[in-house]
């Protein structure tokens, strides 16, 4: 049972979320001078990519309810910190159809959430555990980290112009 001290802390993932976005978009900009913007996006990438699947395998590891609230709390600051980078990237690579390419990149990113909270309550009941899950939301996450080393931004898209239409 959680005590009031406890659920004091419901508050603690979003204030880690807002603290680590803004962190993330000022490190974002901030490497891009030094190290420039493939490895600014990367760097962040990474680093917010592997915070969360740490934190999440630490959470399954804990048994104390408050270091659990820490712990995802801290997972939530690694995905939001990355975001900054998820975002500059869909706009890299897209160019002109930046746009396009983050509303695309949103909506897949919205589908997976629907599909891994449907498949959250499958693996609890299958495993009768609420740490089971975490796993392969661990799992994800490091696969995510690798995949960042791969995300080519000089590649940008390129959109060929519309003809244009002729009066008769």
């Amino acid at each position: 049972m959680l005590s009031e001290h406890s659920l004091s802390l419901s508050a603690l993932p979003y204030v880690c979320g807002a603290a680590a976005n803004l962190l993330g978009g000022l490190a974002c900009d901030w490497l891009a001078s030094r190290v420039g913007v493939t490895w600014s996006r990367r760097g962040v990438g990474i680093a917010g990519s592997s915070l969360a699947a740490i934190s999440i395998a630490c959470a399954f590891f804990t048994a104390n309810h408050v270091g659990v609230i820490v712990c995802l709390s801290l997972a939530y600051a690694g995905i939001t910190f990355q975001q900054p980078a998820v975002f500059a990237s869909c706009i890299d690579i897209g160019g002109t159809r930046g746009g396009a390419v983050t509303g695309m990149m949103n909506t897949t990113s919205q589908l997976g959430g629907a599909l891994s909270s449907v498949a959250f309550g499958y693996i609890v009941k299958a495993s009768g555990s609420y740490d089971a899950p975490l796993i392969p939301m661990a799992a994800l996450l490091v696969i995510a980290a690798i995949l960042w080393r791969k995300v080519e931004f000089s590649a940008a898209m390129v959109v060929s112009p519309e003809p244009a239409h002729q009066s008769v």
